[in-house]
């Protein structure tokens, strides 16, 4: 904006003193008039500013109390988002575990069942085996009767007959020996350090299942930690609470039997 300082002409060199006195004046009646036109435009502008802030201010307000609500939500919304991706890794963390403690389970199982077809094997030449048994002890009866009589045929046919009853039981006492050792090798099940403290190392069966049971442990502890509200989580805490309360309560009483136990005196000979 380009600014004038009045219209009036110059003064020549040939104006008076009373020309450059009037002129002077013309000028401070001029100022005079510019600066209260002045003001008046900074009041006026000084006002439509005012009302804009408070417009604005106003405006501020309303969107602050609209956007309350959805800076809330969102807000919320980030910190379930959070949660629930926290949750997520403890379950890939879980179903990792979960992943282990099938296979640990299925190898157990695979033993378990090897053990049952073992057992069932060995069983049923153990029934083969029995009424030979009874046939040998038979003929073994006979044959000591037919030598006390000297029926030399009768002898020759039941020596016959009881050879072939060794051959036959050997032969499936034979088949019958892998199958028990490997019975043996794979164990009951049951077995632990704790029940058999010299074995070195426990056997396979035993073993897988220390190990599915503590890998399945690993998972139920996983998902109790992703999800602390669930009943499980909640029984195990308990548990854990009871545990804890009674170990106290036992070093307390062995403190307090350690202070009451008599103290040995000591005697010095002279």
């Amino acid at each position: 904006m380009s600014i004038t300082i009045g219209t009036a002409p110059p003064l020549t060199d040939a104006a008076t003193a009373d020309d450059i006195t009037a002129a002077a004046d013309r000028d401070r009646k001029a100022a005079a008039a510019a600066r209260e036109r002045a003001g008046q435009d900074s009041a006026e502008a000084e006002q439509l500013l005012e009302e804009a802030r408070r417009e604005a201010a106003a405006i501020i307000a309303a969107a602050e109390e609209l956007a309350h609500p959805l800076t809330t939500s969102a807000a919320a919304g980030m910190k379930q988002a959070e949660l629930l991706a926290g949750r997520a890794q403890q379950l890939g963390k879980a179903a990792a575990l979960a992943s282990k403690a099938e296979a640990s389970e299925a190898r157990a199982q695979a033993l378990r069942d090897e053990r049952d077809e073992l057992a069932a094997a060995q069983s049923e030449i153990g029934r083969r085996i029995a009424p030979l048994a009874a046939e040998r002890r038979d003929l073994e009866a006979r044959l000591a009767a037919a030598t006390e009589s000297a029926d030399l045929d009768l002898m020759t046919s039941l020596r016959g007959r009881l050879d072939s009853v060794h051959a036959l039981t050997d032969a499936l006492r034979a088949q019958q020996a892998p199958l028990l050792a490997r019975l043996a090798g794979i164990g009951v099940g049951d077995e632990t350090f704790s029940t058999h403290p010299l074995l070195q190392q426990l056997p396979p069966l035993a073993e897988a299942r220390r190990l599915a049971g503590m890998d399945r442990r690993a998972v139920r502890e996983a998902l109790n930690n992703a999800f602390p509200d669930r009943p499980e989580a909640v029984a195990d805490a308990g548990r854990l609470h009871e545990h804890l309360v009674a170990e106290a309560r036992a070093e307390q009483l062995a403190a307090e039997r350690a202070r009451q136990a008599p103290r040995r005196q000591q005697v010095y000979l002279a």
